[in-house]
């Protein structure tokens, strides 16, 4: 065999071994969730003022339906999701108003009738499969998307206006009739094949805070044995998924908790009350500095191809007629009809390279990095979109937490044999923030960011902000003799993690 195609598969392989650690062993366990529900609602509404002038009426009848259906897999190995969502919605507007006018010259009595209905529907469909087949790492994306929106609208209008002066009696009547009738589809799909599997190992992170918190108060004895916190990780990772089972799902969340904690033996049942199980809820970040610092782990390469098409139908159809009467007599009569048609529906074919690595460098750190190259087939590399992006995290749990972010994006657009110009563009995006934060105490805030874009060689334009806020809390207590022991600000410590 020759070097080259040895070296490969090694070469791809090295980021696994090297990243190794607890984030990146982390397993996503499999499970599966189903969820279908349908809506209904109705409203009306009804409204009348007389006076002198003018007199108005109105009435307005409304509903809506709609509908949520998702069957999904998800595990290491082989994960898929069919997600439909869709709505159906309606009214119908009624307006009238009546007003007079009389003066020693001559009286005029109007009357403007509107009536409207209009129906809109929208539906969604995505679908995602990703398959790793073999041992090492190398597995298929494929995505889908469609999108529907659907509109019609009819409406009405007449006036009516009746005058007598010395000239005698005179009307004139207005009508217009307009129909809209707007389709909107769009569909994309993707297809990348590639080398690596990117995991959200948020949960291990979670579990570790858990374990920290639980022993600082005495809720459990000892530190958690690895299963019991392989356990804990996972149900952090189908935390989000258990609304599809429940309608307020943290009480069921933490059951399950409770119970694999039990299981391991470590639960002190003296201190494990409901002010441990809140503190074991509060998030762990420091909400200040804008930053979830989520916990995804591994890496991927891949080959990419993309599919684009959007297609726009839309149609309008107007009538009109105006007539003009002097003494019930016809003295002239306009009317017409027009309709007019359009329809779009461009298309694009993709291909291009994706890339991201993701590490959880230890309990503290977070490096995140991503890029994609994309053009069409028949023009890459000639006109082709870069993006790519890069984050690192730091956090002390409770206490620091400092983000920062570049992102920049390049459109090429070189001439071809038969263009004597072609426009290039780019745009770039960083930022900074950093929160500091002592409970009861100290509260300090700190961000900047920049953002600069070209898409043209007169058109530059670059946006600076910033931001600093402070809060500290010098006095703060409370006393009520006979019902709780006095409280005071907490004393400034060593975070448990």
């Amino acid at each position: 065999m020759r070097p080259l195609p040895l070296a490969i598969p090694v070469a791809l392989a090295i980021p696994s071994v090297v990243l190794a650690s607890e984030f990146s062993d982390f397993r996503i366990p499999e499970h599966r969730w189903q969820t279908l529900s349908v809506s209904f609602d109705a409203s009306g509404s009804r409204y009348r003022e007389n006076g002198y002038s003018p007199v108005r009426a109105s009435r307005e009848l409304q509903g809506s339906s709609g509908t949520v259906a998702t069957w999904a897999r998800d595990g290491d190995k082989r994960s898929y999701i069919l997600s439909l969502d869709g709505a159906v919605s309606g009214n119908h507007r009624f307006r009238n108003e009546e007003y007079s006018f009389v003066s020693l010259q001559d009286s005029t009595h109007a009357r403007d009738e509107t009536e409207s209905r209009n129906v809109s529907e929208r539906w969604g469909l995505t679908a995602e499969l990703r398959h790793f087949p073999w041992r090492a790492p190398f597995g298929a994306l494929i995505r889908g998307r469609w999108n529907a929106d659907y509109g019609q609208l009819w409406e009405s209008q007449k006036s009516r206006r009746d005058r007598i002066d010395t000239l005698g009696f005179r009307r004139s009547e207005n009508s217009r009739r307009d129909e809209l009738w707007v389709y909107r589809n769009s569909l994309e799909a993707d297809v990348s094949l590639g080398h690596g599997r990117v995991r959200d190992a948020s949960g291990v992170q979670w579990a570790r805070v858990l374990e920290a918190r639980l022993l600082q108060i005495g809720a459990i004895r000892a530190p958690l044995s690895r299963g019991a916190k392989e356990k804990i990780a996972a149900l952090f990772y189908l935390r989000p998924s258990l609304w599809t089972a429940h309608e307020r799902p943290d009480r069921f969340f933490w059951r399950e908790v409770e119970r694999v904690l039990r299981e391991d033996g470590v639960v002190d049942d003296q201190h494990l009350d409901a002010f441990a199980w809140l503190r074991a809820a509060e998030p762990y970040g420091v909400s200040a500095a804008q930053a979830s610092f989520s916990r995804p782990s591994g890496h991927y390469l891949g080959a990419l191809a993309t599919f684009e098409r959007q297609a726009v139908i839309g149609r309008q159809t107007s009538s009109f007629e105006d007539v003009s009467f002097s003494n019930d007599t016809l003295v002239a009569r306009y009317a017409g009809e027009y309709s007019r048609r359009a329809h779009v529906s461009p298309e694009a074919v993709m291909v291009g390279a994706e890339a991201e690595l993701h590490l959880p460098a230890g309990p503290r750190w977070q490096i995140d990095a991503s890029g994609r190259v994309v053009g069409q087939n028949h023009k890459f590399p000639r006109t082709a979109d870069v993006y790519s992006s890069a984050a690192a995290s730091y956090l002390v749990a409770d206490r620091w937490a400092i983000t920062g972010s570049v992102f920049q994006a390049r459109h090429i657009r070189r001439a071809g044999p038969f263009q004597v110009y072609a426009s290039e563009g780019w745009s770039v995006a960083y930022s900074i923030g950093a929160a500091f934060f002592v409970e009861d105490r100290l509260l300090l805030r700190l961000s900047a960011s920049e953002n600069q874009d070209r898409y043209s060689q007169r058109d530059y334009r670059r946006e600076s902000r910033f931001s600093l806020g402070l809060t500290y809390r010098f006095i703060g207590a409370l006393q009520a003799p006979g019902l709780i022991d006095p409280m005071r600000l907490l004393p400034v410590t060593k975070p448990p993690y």
